[in-house]
């Protein structure tokens, strides 16, 4: 959030004090997990994140969309999701007589849209997972949506979105901004999406993790300048 925007919303202004508590909490949270004080897992399997730092929409939903479309049908990937809202708690598999009472108005989209592919949602990812790898024996991939957050799973690949109007680079922590993790989480290893943009320069970032095989992955852009994900085998 730019500091205009800010000083004319002075309501939160005054709620300065507590964004500086919480921004103390989560850098103390990610030293935490840096050092490896808090334990993370990575799985021997393909695993693809897609999360931003901000909360409200940036486009999760439509790029976790736009990658199954992409990947489906050369690849078996399955959508795990927290499935907010639902009335179910736990890990969940959809069906073809789930409703979204029982994983969530978003999975259920996913799950709309594409019948054929495994839509799962559990609140731990970690949990979820291989739960996921037992119900689907024969899966490539699995997307998490709206993952960057839960530092219990390293994913092989981190997709970052972040709003073209409200840059994370203006932003500021909860409540005064709506930052829910630090800007210096950027440097490393995602890649970065700014959807819906009229110009924009990429910048592709190396990958540590594991992708399917034969699968490659960069940025392109068309005419109208639209910033899109390629993933090809």
């Amino acid at each position: 959030m730019n500091f205009n925007t800010i000083f004319l919303k002075s309501f939160r202004v005054l709620l300065l004090p507590i964004a500086l508590l919480y921004g103390w909490v989560i850098k103390i949270r990610n030293v935490f997990y840096d050092k490896n004080w808090f334990a993370s897992s990575q799985f021997h399997f393909p695993v693809i994140a897609i999360g931003n730092l901000a909360v409200g929409g940036t486009g999760k939903s439509p790029m976790v969309e736009y990658l199954m479309g992409v990947l489906h049908p050369a690849f078996r990937i399955a959508i795990l999701s927290r499935g907010y809202k639902r009335k179910t708690k736990g890990y969940v598999l959809a069906k073809s007589t789930t409703t979204a009472l029982e994983i969530g108005d978003e999975p259920m989209q996913f799950h709309l849209k594409y019948p054929e592919l495994p839509v799962a949602v559990c609140e731990e990812r970690l949990v979820g997972i291989p739960y996921l790898l037992q119900d689907v024996p024969d899966l490539q991939a699995i997307v998490l949506d709206d993952a960057f957050q839960h530092r219990d799973v390293v994913p092989g690949l981190n997709i970052l979105l972040t709003e073209y109007a409200n840059l994370y680079a203006q932003d500021y922590f909860l409540p005064t901004g709506d930052l829910r993790d630090e800007r210096s989480r950027i440097s490393g290893f995602f890649l970065l999406l700014l959807p819906m943009v009229h110009l924009i320069i990429f910048s592709i970032l190396p990958t540590s993790g594991i992708l399917p095989n034969g699968m490659k992955c960069y940025w392109f852009v068309e005419l109208p300048i639209q910033p899109r994900l390629r993933l090809i085998s």
